[in-house]
């Protein structure tokens, strides 16, 4: 948010009016009638939130919005609770703030501290607490620099660097709010003294500025000339929210206040009445006739604020804990202090990719729940991007949780959700599979218990919830125990072990239903070709050669080329909306589409330093996994090229050698060796099973902890 920096207020969030209108019916002289419009409106509202859902993260609004309007908006679902007792959004908006927080009770969360100011953090504090803290001196030092004027004008903000010499003249009701509920918290706080009286009076009378017209609200820095942004949209429902609140802290202010609330609420509903409900909430409320075409979080905040404040004279006012609060405070918020948490887990290497595993029973059954536990476990995010307070390995192929239960699923009989989480950033990632994890849930349901313990060789059906695919996991069980020591070695993990047998079932279309989710075998993204393709994940395949790039590159000069990233994330992302995977590039997850550059075979040097023939490998592949380049190849990504070279014109086919270094199979080279993916198709071409083989073994059981 780029509000002006300088919230003298300290405030609180109580809030706001209504009036009949087209699509909103209200009736100012029937609290149910509020309710009913307040109801309505707190519903469109909180359907732009997704935050509750599985795989977003609690609090975080999707774009246009930051965050600090996403703490607004929950302030307002705070005062609606307040207004009309229902109780529906009361678990969602506890949720969200207490995700927010942050893990020293300071709402710095992790996900944010980068770009939050102080005034961001201030919504999400106004949603949580109510405070009185700010005064003479607060209020001397606004005058003296000309922010606050003789006529009680608040304006927008001054530069520290002129040492405050410039005012920026523009009025914001938010701004006004903010001064007038400070003030009349002091007014409260001095039982009443002149001096604040004659403040909180002036203030009052200060506001008509925005009221030009019949006592209805208005933006008079926006509105007019129709550049009101994201953010203004919204400062309406924070001056109706502290104008409310003031009626209680100075009740002198009641009759000035509510002669504006009151037909500034009936305006706002009569503009309730567009978009395909019918009752999307505009902005104009002055043109409160007809819609003024605009709708979003702001507008429908705004609207409920000020509706719902016309309860504010049958509410209760503000207590405390001697006044008959229940509420206790917190004297080391803002602290790290307290016990740890803790959960039965397991760590399991799969592949060449490592996860921490619980069972579904012991996770919360609420799976908007399961993000903060991933990420603290994990130890994300992390700035430094090494996850030294977590279990996490720096890399996205060790920034992995899995999730394992029975399946009610006739073909399989375990379930099994995986979760990538973002290493540098708060992100918990569902949009995808991890064929590598895929190789040690198997061996964790036998080794858990979930399914019956034999020795000798066994299969277990796996369903993945991610995609609804299925794939089968054969490995040897020993003792009633998955097998761990084998002879098969997969490069890129030291050492051999018993051999996984992986074949996934029908693995094309899993997230588009589709094998080429674009209908053309290639498409042009940057003016570069690019096969698009969904086998176990969603991919895009292009030419290294298209790029100027050598096809071997290692994962550490991927990241030194100057303009390599961004290139290739730009192509992932036109590639991601042409597969229908998000309605725009800003919106793309960052684990789907996988992208990959493909090159014909030749020799060339690996990772461990040694050199790979090209005749061994029948096409040389380098992968990228949510962000970074894979020092091996996502096994997902391995079964999209082993289909790929299937399709005549593919990019994929353009590059693989007609002679197969094995028969019944495509051999992938990558920069940690190789890798054979068999497949089966059928008559008609389609892929119908594609097998891999993996190892995989138990790390530690026992319980993880996390802050």
């Amino acid at each position: 948010m780029r509000l002006f920096k300088m919230m003298a207020s300290t405030a609180i969030a109580v809030s706001t009016s209504g009036r009949m209108a087209q699509a909103i019916s209200l009736d100012l002289s029937s609290p149910d009638s509020i309710k009913s419009a307040a109801k309505t409106i707190a519903f469109d509202m909180m359907s732009y939130y997704s935050g509750n859902t599985t795989g977003n993260i609690p609090g975080n609004l999707a774009g246009p919005y930051y965050w600090w309007e996403a703490g607004a908006m929950f302030g307002a679902m705070i005062d609606y609770y307040y207004y009309t007792g229902d109780p529906t959004y009361v678990d969602v908006t506890s949720q969200a703030l207490l995700f927010q927080v942050g893990p020293n009770n300071d709402y710095m969360t992790p996900n944010q501290t980068k770009t939050e100011g102080n005034d961001d953090q201030g919504f999400w504090g106004l949603a949580a607490m109510s405070a009185t803290e700010w005064a003479d001196k607060t209020w001397d030092w606004m005058t003296a620099v000309g922010l606050l004027d003789s006529s009680y004008y608040v304006y927008d903000g001054t530069d520290l660097t002129i040492n405050c010499s410039n005012v920026n003249y523009l009025q914001w009701t938010y701004n006004a709010g903010s001064f007038l509920l400070g003030a009349a918290n002091m007014y409260n706080f001095t039982n009443g003294s002149a001096k604040w009286e004659e403040r909180v009076s002036g203030l009052v009378k200060g506001l008509d500025v925005f009221f030009p017209k019949d006592n209805i609200m208005q933006e008079v820095a926006c509105e007019n000339n129709g550049k009101c942004d994201v953010d203004q949209h919204s400062f309406k429902a924070y001056l109706a929210r502290w104008m409310a609140a003031t009626t209680k802290m100075a009740p002198f202010t009641s009759g000035a206040i509510m002669a504006k609330l009151a037909p500034s609420a009936q305006a706002a509903a009569q503009q309730c009445s567009g978009g395909d409900s019918g009752r999307a909430c505009g902005l104009r409320w002055q043109d409160s006739t007809v819609w003024d075409g605009s709708s979003g979080v702001g507008q429908e905040m705004a609207a409920l604020e000020v509706i719902q404040s016309n309860l504010i004279a049958q509410s209760k006012g503000p207590v405390t804990n001697t006044t008959g609060g229940t509420s206790k405070g917190n004297y080391a918020a803002g602290t790290s202090t307290g016990s740890q948490n803790r959960l039965p887990a397991s760590y399991y290497r799969g592949g060449t990719s490592r996860a921490i595993i619980f069972r579904e029973e012991h996770l919360p059954k609420d799976r908007a729940a399961w993000s903060p536990i991933f990420c603290g476990a994990i130890g994300s995010p992390d700035p430094n991007g090494r996850q030294l307070d977590g279990l996490g390995g720096g890399i996205s192929s060790l920034s992995k949780v899995c999730v394992v239960g029975p399946s009610t699923h006739p073909d399989a009989d375990v379930d099994y959700t995986f979760a990538a989480i973002g290493v540098k950033k708060l992100d918990v990632d569902y949009s995808s599979n991890c064929g590598n994890m895929t190789s040690a849930i198997g061996p964790f349901a036998v080794d858990s218990g979930l399914i019956e313990r034999k020795d000798g060789k066994v299969t277990v059906r796996i369903r993945n919830t991610n995609t609804g695919k299925i794939i089968h996991s054969t490995f040897p069980v020993v003792d009633g125990e998955a097998a761990s020591n084998g002879d098969f070695a997969i490069d890129g993990v030291a050492g051999t072990a018993a051999k996984i047998e992986l074949s996934f079932v029908n693995p094309a279309g899993s997230k588009t239903g589709k094998l080429l989710p674009t209908g053309n075998v290639t498409d042009t993204f940057e003016e570069v070709k690019a096969t698009c393709i969904d086998v176990g994940n969603p991919c895009v395949f292009i030419q290294a050669e298209d790029l100027g790039i050598d096809g071997t590159i290692l994962p550490d000069e991927v990241d030194a080329h100057p303009t390599l990233h961004k290139t290739l994330e730009s192509i992932r992302r036109k590639g991601a909306v042409a597969m229908g995977i998000c309605k725009d590039e800003d919106s793309t997850p960052d684990s789907i589409p996988k992208l990959a550059m493909v090159s014909r075979r030749t020799s060339h040097k690996l990772l461990s330093g040694e050199v790979i023939q090209g005749n061994t490998v029948d096409l040389v592949v380098r992968a990228l996994s949510v962000g970074q380049p894979h020092r091996a190849v996502p096994i997902t990504v391995a079964l999209a090229i082993a289909a790929a070279a299937n399709i005549e014109g593919s990019t994929v086919h353009a590059n693989a050698s007609s002679e197969r270094a094995v028969p019944d199979g495509i051999t992938i080279g990558h920069s940690s060796g190789k890798i054979m993916v068999g497949a089966k198709f059928d008559g008609k071409g389609s892929l119908t099973h594609a097998t891999v083989f993996r190892t995989a073994r138990r790390l530690m059981d026992g319980l993880v902890y996390w802050k």
